[in-house]
């Protein structure tokens, strides 16, 4: 699919635009808006500046099936919360086992990223808020799935999903384990990517990550012992 005109200008202005739908979906809530990094903080920021609410990350690395780097075998975050596309596991043939083994550096690395972003900084404590997971799109929609299962254990009042764009088959798989998915765009198409939304889609760096955590948090985080969850 090709768009003839690119929907987003970029991610922050695709944020200050799901904020206002977020708005009507949130009356009455105290929504504590979690960005999935890198991409997501961007998105993340925009709607936490304008909804005036605290705002998070929740880790969840992509898992790639072996030698077909084109799919997504699951999602697994820093608390080995694993997340699997069934269908994909049973196709290729893969056993638990390997299942397991190929989660490991993914797994790592959602550590090291956590504690690089986070830097000390206590987690946050969800209870009696609405968690808004929020990420830039949703292709196969299995790394904001290990976000939701994750996010479940600190005991939100509710979970949302919402993103600027979506696949429809992204929505279906989420749809069942959230009070809501919201999406601005919907595409039911094979070869749907994300990024043809965007007319500046430029990479999100952990740099432009810290800053903006930085910014939003109103402080430098606390350094030293980080713990994993």
């Amino acid at each position: 699919m090709s768009l003839d005109r690119k929907r987003f200008p970029d991610r922050i202005h695709a944020g200050s635009e799901l904020a206002q739908e977020l708005s009507r979906f949130l009356q009455g809530q105290k929504p504590f808006i979690l960005a999935v990094p890198p991409d997501g903080v961007l998105v993340a920021s925009a709607i936490a500046t304008e909804l005036q609410a605290p705002l998070d990350i929740v880790v969840s690395r992509r898992m790639l099936a072996p030698a077909s780097p084109e799919e997504t075998l699951g999602a697994i975050t820093p608390d080995r919360t694993l997340v699997v596309n069934k269908p994909l596991v049973s196709r290729l043939g893969l056993s638990a086992a390997e299942v397991d083994r190929l989660s490991t550096p993914e797994w790592v690395e959602a550590q090291r990223a956590l504690q690089h972003y986070r830097r000390g900084r206590p987690y946050p404590h969800l209870e009696g808020h609405t968690a808004v997971i929020v990420d830039d799109g949703l292709t196969t929609g299995y790394t904001v799935m290990g976000a939701i299962v994750s996010v479940r254990k600190m005991e939100p009042a509710g979970i949302i999903v919402a993103v600027p764009v979506s696949s429809l088959n992204a929505m279906e798989l989420l749809r069942d384990y959230v009070d809501s998915v919201l999406a601005l765009e919907i595409n039911s198409e094979e070869d749907f990517s994300v990024a043809q939304y965007y007319t500046d889609y430029s990479p999100v760096t952990e740099q432009g990550v810290i800053w903006t955590l930085d910014h939003l948090w109103g402080d430098k985080g606390k350094r030293g012992h980080t713990e994993t969850f």
